[in-house]
């Protein structure tokens, strides 16, 4: 990436954080040791990557607080640059019937095979002080057709676990709901696939001390335009002898129009997929044991309220106006994480299901540039997988998963992916 590049970007970050505290000056060097920050009271701000530690191998729930747990790696007054790059090679075998045409001759049920540069994000954190970091995360998916650039996470983080167990994120980021694992290298469990709730606008207030973290999160109520739905979410870990262990829970209030599989089946147009005669507020338990080098996690969601088919359009599980009922989903995975000629190597097997979620969009993982839905919504999906590092920071995932449908179709995909952290 060229200097000017990263000044403009580093100057975006400067810019939320507050332009009062930075000046940038562009000095001459090579790659990011050429470019530092100078704060107006003569400190400097220094400039790292992460290639030592990538903030983009934390989780996605939880991510804010984890990032407040960890910052201190990259150093007062500094800006650390990172990213991630993910690159699949899939071939698949999928029942005609499970997804729709996209035009003439154009089908991706049956068998097809495919390379595709999936994921590529930039991400640039900047700690101002002791008490206040900034985060920016710009994410491109499906970079070889779509050629699109959004930004992912933006958010202030105030706090200093060191010193008060409070702290409080402000901006876009994914809720502290839910820890959504059983997921493969690309496929995800179903659980996620329904109610992982992206890019959110929000304001959390958090608490971590004692194995114990806490959340509210205040944001948006899609159907209402009003500031009136929230989160909130426990969890508790801690190790006895050597077996670590975790449970928690969650709710969250109302996630009709929440970005993400189930949610935005609901909105407040007249062809919304699904309807509801109130808030369809969703509960979440976890728990998770390790052992060595053995794992065992599960996840259990239930909504507080039955929805209604409102417009099937292609996916005719369920005609318009039947009731499917309170959605239900879960997964459980065990893994195992030996390390195999000097490299560290994963193996997992999960199995995630759901119920009443007929007609619910849920992409399959095949052929990701497509995205395509599959038809009458998915009942059940196992995956199986193998992850191991192959360089520092480079790992490599073979995966299997086979999906089956409320019309009991079947489909197969075998995937073969790169990531690499920087």
């Amino acid at each position: 990436m060229e200097i000017k590049t990263i000044a403009k970007v580093v100057s975006w970050v400067s810019m939320l954080c507050g332009s009062s505290l930075f000046a940038v000056t562009i000095q001459a060097g090579h790659g990011l040791g050429g470019l530092t920050y100078a704060a107006n009271t003569g400190a400097p701000f220094h400039v790292r990557n992460m290639i030592d530690s990538s903030v983009e191998e934390l989780p996605s729930g939880g991510f804010a607080l984890d990032l407040l747990k960890t910052k201190d790696k990259y150093g007062a007054h500094s800006v650390t640059f990172g990213g991630y790059a993910e690159l699949d090679a899939q071939a698949w075998h999928v029942n005609n019937s499970i997804v729709a045409d996209t035009g003439p001759g154009e089908r991706f049920g049956g068998s097809g095979s495919g390379v595709y540069a999936t994921t590529m994000n930039l991400d640039a954190l900047g700690n101002i002080n002791d008490w206040a970091s900034a985060f920016v995360s710009f994410e491109g998916d499906n970079i070889t057709t779509d050629h699109t650039i959004f930004y992912k996470k933006a958010f202030v983080l105030l706090g200093d676990l060191k010193r008060s167990p409070f702290y409080s994120v402000l901006g876009a980021d994914f809720l502290s709901w839910g820890v959504f694992t059983g997921n493969g290298p690309w496929s995800v469990a179903l659980p996620r696939a329904l109610f992982r709730a992206s890019n959110e606008n929000q304001a959390v207030f958090g608490y971590s001390k004692n194995h114990v973290d806490m959340a509210i999160a205040l944001l948006n109520n899609h159907m209402q335009n009003n500031f009136a739905n929230f989160s909130y979410e426990i969890q508790y870990g801690n190790v006895l002898n050597k077996l670590h262990y975790s449970v928690g829970a969650g709710y969250l209030f109302d996630m009709r129009g929440v970005v993400n599989g189930y949610g935005s089946s609901f909105n407040t147009q007249s062809n919304s997929i699904l309807r509801s005669t109130g808030p369809v507020g969703v509960y979440d338990l976890n728990a998770s044991l390790v052992y060595d080098i053995y794992g065992l996690q599960a996840e259990y969601m239930q909504g507080t309220r039955a929805a209604y088919v409102n417009n099937a359009g292609i996916a005719t599980a369920r005609p318009n106006g039947a009731l499917l009922g309170v959605v239900r989903t879960w997964s459980a995975a065990v893994n195992a994480a030996p390390t195999l000629w000097g490299k560290p190597t994963v193996f997992q097997v999960s199995y995630s299901g759901a119920a009443n979620t007929q007609d619910v969009p849920i992409s399959l993982s095949q052929n990701p540039h497509q995205n395509l839905p599959a038809n009458n919504g998915v009942k059940r999906v196992w995956i199986y997988s193998i992850t191991r590092q192959i360089l520092h920071n480079v790992f490599v995932g073979l995966e299997y998963q086979n999906a089956k449908t409320y019309k009991n179709r079947y489909g197969d995909v075998y995937t073969l992916d790169f990531s690499v952290y920087f």
